[in-house]
């Protein structure tokens, strides 16, 4: 994965970005570095072209995977399908707690989980 990521930076530090790209990840996400996610999109702002959001540390890294989930409420579900249709369609990037054009903001939610009461 390390060889992938410098291929990609490379890549990108050789030819810019000349489409719009947003990266989506979870905050405090233990598989993948957020800190590296968050330096190469500012070696990138100037372009306007890179953002990222992060959803909060409740979402788990594999959130698209009900296999890795059995029988859990995966709640952000239908919002991030709503805005990946909504990217794809018409550019407009996910909705996020800073501005749009922030290099790295958090995800935001319209649902949340039910919370226990003890």
């Amino acid at each position: 994965m390390k060889s992938v990521g410098r291929d990609i930076a490379n890549t990108l530090a050789a030819d810019p970005l000349t489409i719009r790209l947003q990266i989506i990840g979870v905050d405090g996400d233990n598989s993948i570095d957020n800190a590296r996610v968050r330096e190469l999109i500012a070696e990138h702002v100037d372009t306007g072209a890179m953002t990222a959001c992060f959803y909060p540390q409740g979402v788990p890294h594999s959130m698209f995977s009900r296999y890795d989930h059995p029988g859990e409420d995966m709640y952000w579900l239908d919002d991030f399908n709503a805005a990946a249709v909504a990217f794809i369609t018409a550019g407009k990037p996910f909705p996020a707690v800073a501005a749009p054009d922030a290099p790295a903001a958090e995800c935001t939610l319209d649902t949340a989980p039910a919370v226990m009461e003890s």
